[in-house]
């Protein structure tokens, strides 16, 4: 079990996703492509098919919100972003692996 919410990893972890997931809401196109590319890919991976991204995603994103209350284009950004991901099903593991009861584990 990893721990996502501290640790030396998180920050750096954090840093990078912020990037990522801010650029991939981004109404510029080039920007849209390279880091809405990476991050679908990203949430393929894993050896439990994408289920401790999904999670780890969705704390960043929920601590970036947090982050950047107040920060209009960054909260755009990142609403387009969770937008995305929604409407590319990229949050599927949560609902195949809740079959078997791993999604009650997320919380």
């Amino acid at each position: 079990n990893t721990d996502t919410k501290s640790g030396p990893g998180v920050e750096i972890r954090r840093s990078v996703m912020s990037g990522i997931l801010i650029s991939a809401g981004s109404r510029t196109a080039h920007l849209l492509r390279a880091a809405g590319g990476s991050l679908k890919e990203y949430m393929k991976g894993g050896e439990d098919n994408g289920l401790e991204r999904v999670r780890m995603v969705g704390e960043d994103m929920l601590w970036l919100l947090d982050h950047h209350r107040g920060e209009r284009r960054v909260t755009r950004n990142l609403l387009r972003s969770l937008g995305t991901l929604l409407g590319e099903e990229g949050f599927d593991p949560l609902l195949e692996n809740g079959k078997s009861g791993e999604a009650a584990r997320l919380g």
